[in-house]
């Protein structure tokens, strides 16, 4: 059997679990297994295995748009897809910061929050330099961006209208940055609860690996620090400036990354 190990889940579970086996030999004349697909969420820690005594049967209907390779692993949650590769890219680091809908006080009862922008920027291991910088505009398909949004982040609604679909970020993500392949590190866990809800809710492929961390714990813990702080409070016990327009994607990731340079460098 298989034995699936769940931590630092961000979204409710599944009551039932099932896992798509790829078998192969092995000794004393039985079977192992590898694990190419599980109905899952996010950040989950994978072991395997011996095949299990009978074919399990699915929980969720799906079809895999990524066909079992000795290279590749499919995982599902509720509908939400995870495609890690076995030879995981350590080059870089993703860097994400996602800017969402808010409101002052109550959530409109017919709304929910939706990523507006995804801040994204890529952290070389080797060199620390801080690369192909960007922000992808998202349009709401859930609610609209409210006046205190705005203040905020300085997103608009005009903004957002000329944005893409958040289908079609994912796929960025995954086609020009492998986040799929890569460590991804964000400030808190907010932005890993923001991905793992909508790719849930809209049925849309999780564009991640299993591998997250959460710089504001991290940087709590490299600095024996009392309390986490927010990126804004990191930067300045660091005396490195802040970049851009706080509360803007864009400007976030790299300032993010900063905080992470520093930590490794």
């Amino acid at each position: 059997m298989a034995e699936i190990v769940k931590s630092q889940l961000d979204a409710p579970c599944c009551s039932n679990i099932h896992a798509h086996f790829h078998s192969k030999p092995g000794r004393r004349g039985a079977e192992s297994a590898e694990i190419t697909s599980l109905h899952s969420p996010a950040h989950l820690h994978l072991s395997a295995f011996s095949a299990p005594p009978r074919p399990l049967r699915p929980v969720i209907p799906h079809i895999s748009q990524h066909p079992p390779s000795p290279e590749v692993r499919t995982i599902y949650f509720c509908n939400s897809e995870i495609t890690t590769h076995m030879s995981r890219l350590l080059d870089k680091i993703v860097i994400i910061d996602v800017e969402s809908t808010c409101w002052d006080g109550t959530q409109p009862a017919d709304q929910q929050s939706d990523i507006i922008e995804i801040g994204i920027c890529l952290l070389d291991v080797q060199s620390g330099e801080i690369t192909d910088s960007r922000g992808i505009m998202v349009k709401p398909e859930r609610s609209t961006v409210s006046l205190f949004c705005t203040q905020l982040t300085t997103i608009t609604q005009d903004m957002v209208d000329e944005g893409i679909t958040f289908r079609e970020a994912c796929e960025i993500l995954r086609s020009d940055y492998l986040t799929h392949q890569r460590t991804w590190m964000s400030y808190g866990q907010y932005d890993h609860t923001m991905f793992t809800n909508m790719c849930r809710d809209l049925k849309v492929p999780f564009p991640f690996g299993m591998s997250h961390i959460n710089v504001k714990n991290l940087f709590g813990l490299k600095m024996k620090l009392n309390r986490e702080v927010g990126m804004a409070g990191a930067l300045a016990l660091l005396n490195i400036p802040l970049e851009g327009t706080h509360h803007r994607g864009v400007d976030d990731a790299r300032n993010i990354a900063k905080v992470v340079k520093h930590l490794f460098y």
